[in-house]
């Protein structure tokens, strides 16, 4: 069979790229390919395959569990700050306002704020607790280095040479690899470096808005306060919510590491693409029984992959310095209230 007919059977028979191809089913991959490829769905059939896709499969679902675990006590951990400190500013504007106020709404205000503060603090204290003593970080990380080194694992097995085998075969391995791995890394930074962007995008302007805020409401309160009447200086409280507000798109952001992440994948998309354009020569390399080719293109990619993955790992550091952050906040908002009890509240 001419080397142009056999590279267009392998791509036939494998087909392009869908949805869920991040999945990896041997058994299913190797009924569906039992007519068109049968050399290929052989190979999926193996023991050894079957058993590395079932290790990956087990240390995948750990990691979106872990993930979850700690992007779902971090979120709430940072709201919860967040309305800390808003309570925390309304308790101090009453104080200024408590003279225009009657005596028991002042007061009731006063209470209300304090214990909406207490409150807010206190979940943000146990979901802080969560992450620091339940490891969730670095459950989340272990478990998807050892997912990703699964899946790494699994595709150099399926593209491994076999001895004596036909220039087909390596087709079949090597679209098989484009198909599961090569289309989908490229689909997962694509839209994932997108996501990244926009809501690093989002952050920026939420942080610019409160920078806006924060300097408005001091510089009108104080204005007022001296030129009008010193309850004005009340409004300098909103100033104290737009820098919480600022902080909690900060924690949000980095978090989620929006903007390096965005940088990240897509410098790695970038780098998945030259090869894309390597792909037509290698196909060209094992039709014509180079079977060293295919095995080069994977060790490239795979090369890539590894180098982003161990950038993702170290931004962990940057993770827990602002879920560090948020401990130190919160010590901050504890602090204050010991800091003025005694002095501030309204009076009868």
């Amino acid at each position: 069979m001419p080397p142009a007919e056999l590279i267009s059977t392998a791509r036939i028979a494998v087909g392009d790229w869908e949805e869920d191809d991040y999945v990896i089913d041997p058994a299913g991959h190797a009924s569906r390919l039992t007519g068109p490829a049968p050399s290929l769905a052989g190979l999926l059939g193996s023991s050894g395959l079957t058993a590395i896709a079932r290790q990956y499969t087990t240390h995948d679902k750990a990691a979106v569990e872990a993930q979850r675990a700690f992007k779902r006590a971090a979120v709430r951990a940072n709201w919860a700050v967040l309305l800390a400190a808003v309570f925390s500013a309304l308790l101090l504007m009453t104080v200024p306002l408590s003279a225009r106020l009657p005596a028991d709404a002042g007061k009731g205000l006063y209470i209300a704020f304090g214990v909406g503060g207490a409150s807010t603090g206190a979940l943000a204290g146990m979901w802080l607790f969560q992450i620091r003593e339940g490891e969730l970080l670095k459950r989340w990380l272990t478990a998807r280095a050892r997912a990703e080194a699964d899946r790494l694992r699994y595709f150099d097995a399926v593209t491994a040479p076999v001895a004596v085998a036909p220039a087909l075969l390596s087709l079949l391995q090597l679209e098989y690899f484009r198909r599961y791995q090569f289309d989908v890394q490229r689909a997962f930074y694509r839209r994932r470096g997108a996501d990244h962007q926009r809501a690093a995008d989002r952050a920026l302007a939420r942080r610019a808005a409160a920078a806006f805020l924060a300097t408005f409401a001091a510089g009108v309160g104080g204005v007022l306060g001296g030129a009008v009447d010193a309850a004005w200086v009340s409004l300098a409280g909103f100033g104290v919510i737009a820098t919480a507000l600022a902080g909690f798109a900060a924690a949000q952001e980095g978090i989620n590491q929006d903007r390096r992440n965005a940088e990240r994948y897509g410098q790695t998309l970038e780098a998945l693409e030259q090869l894309d354009a390597q792909l037509d020569a290698v196909r060209e390399l094992a039709a014509g029984g180079d079977g060293t080719a295919v095995g080069a293109f994977v060790a490239q990619v795979h090369e890539r992959l590894m180098a982003e993955h161990r950038q993702w790992l170290e931004a962990s550091e940057a993770i827990a310095k602002y879920v560090g952050e948020l401990d130190a906040a919160l010590a901050k908002l504890r602090a204050k209230p010991q800091a003025e009890k005694g002095s501030r509240g309204p009076t009868a």
